[in-house]
């Protein structure tokens, strides 16, 4: 008996040196590549299971924090009981340096506990082999020979409203276990376009042979001064081959290593349009071309015809707005409608602007509508242009309708008599049968008259709603960008893997401020996001971070919480801005 309490006694040691708990830290490896994955490894010894983990916002001025994992073990040696909870984080640096990760506090218990400080040095990422810049201006590159990125501009001064065309390159010749994951660079003072690159297709960059993949923008500068195109980031999974140990029966083992690349901001100059613009200038910034029609070269007097006018060319076709007549005194002029779109051809924006004015002639002869003028400014030649139209020949018949207003009418004739002139006066007030039935059915109906009128104004506001929405495509995204993110929300609660349910709840708040703004999704990034709810006097930090969470989701779901804490923060928000927006 007694010695079984004495084995029993050896197996649980002593309580307070079982379970004293402690706290470290350690990174692996100790020197570290910008851009290349570390582990950070938090362990706390002697603790249960209520551990709370630490703080590490203060390691993100110097390092990218991604997912962590956990883990527990119970080990007894020399009949001593011990347990340790383990945190695992993957941490990315961003630059080249000597830093220290600071002292971590762990809560365990409601008691606080300290790591000691961790002195880390990160090394430059590996030079990647020289490209070919021709006259480009090409920002410095993050990664090694195996992968790297790089973005270039074909222009590094344009004039305000110039396109700017941004190329983002991913190289690579080593294979990779899952698509790349590409963050926009921020844009922010840039009208944005996307312009479809060409298929993936392989360089021979310094004798080596790479697979590329190419991302481009059109970037039109809307104010002047110093712009900053941000870093785009690319995180991609490369396959490593591990070492085998010579004793296994299997192949070669391969794994997957996170790399994220970024590239450097770059920076535009732009240069104020020239002064003493020609008058009639109102901002067109463009190669473009003017044209002018009519539906009938023959119309009778009074009788309205349509003029359009048509503007295409290259350039943002935004900034040509309302193209004006000149003084048409024979005719009345009505603004009809306006219609502009933007097409990417090869490397540049093509727009087109097309113009309806519907005239009425007032008199009868030969009539000319007059040339008329737009004045542009073409970046190319750096000059301003005076484009216009042709003049358009019309033939106006006299009118056999009503006369039109302002003209002096035709001098009437005597006053002809039909039938009696005067039609025959009762002397005698006749009198009249009260029916209570006929009287409460006029007041019925009578009753129904207001009702009618409703139905009528109801109607009448209903159809120009819908005119309203059918012209104005803004209008029409923002009056059904709520209704398009909720059952876009709710189709993501079928979802069942956190990384799809988080990317759809992202696409669904992003296609939402899309639609409120009139832009693409795909150009919000995180600083035109907060920037453009500033302007509106919203703190959009939470609702950024929000996307960063979801984003994160593809790569880290251990980090971001749970499917429907995303999911109820993004009605939250579609409900907010709905208010305030």
């Amino acid at each position: 008996m007694r010695s079984v309490f004495f084995f029993l006694l050896l197996l649980c040691g002593s309580p307070g040196a079982s379970w004293a708990v402690d706290v470290a830290a350690s990174v692996d490896p100790p020197v570290g590549r910008a851009g290349e994955e570390m582990q950070l490894s938090v362990v706390v010894t002697g603790a249960s299971r209520n551990v709370q983990q630490p703080d590490l916002s203060e390691l993100e001025r110097h390092f990218r924090v991604y997912g962590s994992s956990t883990s527990r073990s119970v080990s007894i040696v020399n009949g001593r009981t011990t347990s340790s909870f383990t945190i695992r984080y993957t941490i990315v640096p961003i630059k080249e340096g000597s830093f220290t990760i600071p002292r971590l506090k762990v809560i365990h218990d409601g008691t606080e506990y300290y790591t000691d400080a961790i002195p880390v040095r990160v090394d430059a990422a590996g030079t990647p082999p020289p490209v070919a810049q021709g006259d480009e201006t090409q920002s410095v590159v993050g990664g090694d020979r195996d992968l790297f990125v790089r973005a270039t501009v074909d222009k590094s001064d344009p004039y305000l409203f110039e396109q700017v065309t941004y190329r983002f390159f991913f190289y690579h010749r080593v294979p990779l276990i899952d698509n790349p994951n590409l963050t926009a660079p921020s844009t922010q003072g840039f009208w944005k376009e996307d312009i479809p690159a060409r298929s993936s297709y392989e360089e021979t960059v310094d004798g080596i042979r790479y697979n590329v993949s190419e991302v481009v923008y059109a970037l039109f500068p809307t104010t002047p001064g110093e712009l900053t195109i941000g870093e785009a980031n690319l995180v991609a999974t490369q396959s490593v081959r591990r070492k085998r140990d010579r004793f296994s029966v299997f192949g070669d083992v391969y794994s997957g290593k996170k790399r994220v690349l970024s590239t450097e901001p770059i920076k535009i100059n732009v240069k104020r349009l020239p002064e003493n613009a020609p008058p009639g200038f109102k901002g067109a910034v463009g190669d473009y071309v003017i044209s002018a029609r009519v539906d009938k070269a023959t119309v009778n007097q009074g009788d309205p015809l349509t003029l359009r006018l048509t503007v295409s060319g290259n350039g943002n076709i935004e900034t040509v707005g309302d193209v004006e007549l000149p003084n048409l005194t024979d005719f009345r002029t009505y603004s009809q409608s306006k219609e502009s779109s933007s097409t990417p051809r090869g490397n540049s924006i093509s727009g087109r602007l097309s113009q309806e004015i519907v005239l009425v002639p007032l008199s009868a002869g030969p009539k000319t509508i007059p040339p008329i003028p737009l004045v542009t400014f073409s970046p190319r030649t750096g000059t301003y242009k005076t484009l216009q139209t042709r003049p358009i020949a019309l033939n106006v018949i006299p009118g056999t309708g009503e006369v039109v207003a302002g003209l002096e009418a035709e001098s009437r004739g005597g006053i002809e008599v039909v039938g009696n002139d005067i039609r025959f006066i009762e002397t005698e007030v006749p009198s009249f049968a009260s029916i209570s039935q006929g009287t409460r059915s006029a007041l019925w109906w009578f009753s129904l008259l207001p009702v009618s009128g409703l139905a009528y104004g109801g109607l009448w506001v209903a159809e120009r709603r819908r005119r309203r929405l059918g012209s104005d495509v803004a209008l029409r995204r923002r009056s059904k960008a709520a209704k398009a993110a909720r059952k876009a929300l709710n189709a993501a609660r079928e979802e069942s893997e956190l990384e799809a349910r988080a990317s759809q709840v992202a696409l669904a708040l992003r296609g939402y401020l899309a639609d409120r703004w009139n832009v693409q999704a795909a150009g919000l990034t995180g600083d035109d996001i907060a920037a453009r709810l500033s302007q509106s006097s919203i703190d959009g930090t939470d609702l950024v971070s929000l996307l960063e969470r979801c984003d994160a989701a593809q790569f880290a779901p251990g980090a971001v919480g749970s499917a429907d804490d995303l999911h109820q923060q993004a009605l939250t928000w579609v409900d907010t801005l709905e208010d305030q927006l």
